[in-house]
Formats: structure tokens, sequence, C-alpha cells
């Protein structure tokens, strides 16, 4: 069965949070991800996945060699991305099961 748009959207944001992961060494890199990522609405969030300031925050620990800091920060935002797309799926569960018991 083909993917529906938000599995796809998913997948994509969560190949991006593991580039970043794997990018903390290198800033710049960390940036340009994180800008993409912010380009990603989250319903949750009200906003991108990850927003201006939270990319400020994190690429500023990365150039103060404060990786660990970094991690945590972006852990937390993977963090609450992840609850919206449980919430999502969750939804989508309720809505084909109504739709069962209706039809």
């Amino acid at each position: 069965m083909p993917k529906t748009r938000h599995e796809r959207y998913q997948d994509h944001v969560e190949k991006l949070f593991e580039e970043v992961r794997a990018r903390l060494n290198d800033p710049p890199t960390v940036n340009r991800l994180l800008i993409e990522l912010g380009r990603f609405y989250d319903p949750l969030l009200l906003g991108g996945v990850v927003d201006p300031s939270t990319r400020h925050h994190i690429v500023d620990l990365l150039r103060r060699g404060r990786i660990e800091d970094a991690r945590e920060i972006l852990d937390e935002r993977i963090e609450l991305h992840n609850k919206f797309s449980r919430l999502q799926k969750e939804r989508e569960s309720g809505l084909m099961e109504s739709e069962h018991r209706i039809g």
C-alpha cells in the first residue's frame, strides 16, 4: 500500500533529524539542515518543526563546543515533533475505525 502524505512527510523529517544528529560536529551543515526542517510545518508547535530561536541556540552551542547540550535540545525538539506524529496516527486510526463501524 502506498505511503500517505503524512508518512512521506514524516519519513523526510526523520531523515533530516538523523542527518543533523550525525553532523553535530559541523555547525554550518547543522544550521542548513535546521533551516530546512524549519520549512516543514508542525501543527502541534504552530510553526516550523524547528523554529529560528531553537536553531540559533543549537548552532550557537555547537560553535562553542557544547555538543551534548545541543544534542539534548535537538532531542527535545525531535520528541515534540514525534508527539504530533503519534497524535496524527491515532487520529487517522480512529477515523478509519469509525468508517468501518459506519460502513
